[in-house]
């Protein structure tokens, strides 16, 4: 009796203590994610990223990501998307996409975006195209041009 107990000691110790303690993620991205894009002609890397799985309203699972460069909070890009789906309309489809600039949200306006894999805690794609913002002091649009786009997101 003193041996199957010691047996199953051994055994809760040996498997309770077997974590992942791979660290080779940074601070700012212990997932090593990013998303990575040209905007305007600037290459940028957006190295925070945060999803959050919910819930809708008819119980179907969304991821919404929100991505930012070294957690500021002035520049961001959001998107949601139906958790699995892949393809050209898995955003477009379903959710939305939107590039946040000093407390402007600009919007889709030509826009391609292909999500390659939506499976396993892991989203990639590329995407691309143009974006705006209405300002409604002046009455017109202020374009942002997207280029080169990659995203590789491990959650």
């Amino acid at each position: 009796m003193k041996k199957l107990i010691y047996f199953l000691m051994v055994t809760v110790f040996t498997f309770s203590s077997c974590s992942n303690d791979d660290d080779s993620g940074s601070i700012e991205n212990p997932k090593n994610s990013y998303l990575k894009v040209t905007i305007d002609g600037v290459e940028k890397t957006f190295n925070s990223i945060v999803v959050n799985k919910k819930k809708d309203e008819f119980e179907v699972d969304v991821l919404e990501v929100t991505a930012s460069i070294n957690n500021e909070s002035s520049e961001k890009i959001t998107f949601s998307l139906k958790d699995g789906q892949i393809g050209s309309d898995a955003i477009s489809g379903y959710g939305w996409f939107m590039y946040i600039y000093n407390n402007k949200s600009y919007q889709e306006e030509s826009f391609s975006h292909i999500i390659s894999k939506n499976s396993d805690n892991k989203i990639e794609g590329t995407f691309n195209g143009k974006m705006h913002w209405y300002n409604n002091d002046t009455h017109n649009y202020e374009y942002k041009v997207f280029t080169k786009g990659e995203l590789k997101i491990n959650y």
